[in-house]
């Protein structure tokens, strides 16, 4: 039953005489790749715009370029993840802005 579920997650249960927390086994938050943006766009910005379609639970990270060359290693390119909690249910977003 989902309710029982949901108070035992809020709540805990007892375990041999032990308060014992109850967590969700799934994770509901989707890892959002946003391609082409240029690091003259800023995060709180960027951050601003996808927060309409959902949560954000994770800061902005740049993806790497991944050199192999220990000077290049700093390099980032054009991409940048987070993860969201979408407010649509079937987990995908795929939008322009």
């Amino acid at each position: 039953d989902v309710s029982k579920v949901e108070r035992l997650v809020e709540s805990g249960g007892v375990l041999r005489d032990a308060l014992t927390p109850v967590c969700l086994l799934v994770n509901p938050a989707t890892k959002i790749t946003v391609s082409n943006a240029p690091p003259f766009i800023k995060n709180d910005d960027l951050c601003k715009t996808l927060s309409r379609y959902g949560q954000i639970v994770s800061q902005v990270r740049m993806v790497l370029l991944g050199c192999k060359s220990p000077k290049l290693k700093h390099v980032v390119c054009h991409r940048r993840q987070l993860y969201m909690v979408l407010k649509d249910s079937d987990g995908h977003l795929n939008l322009r802005v």
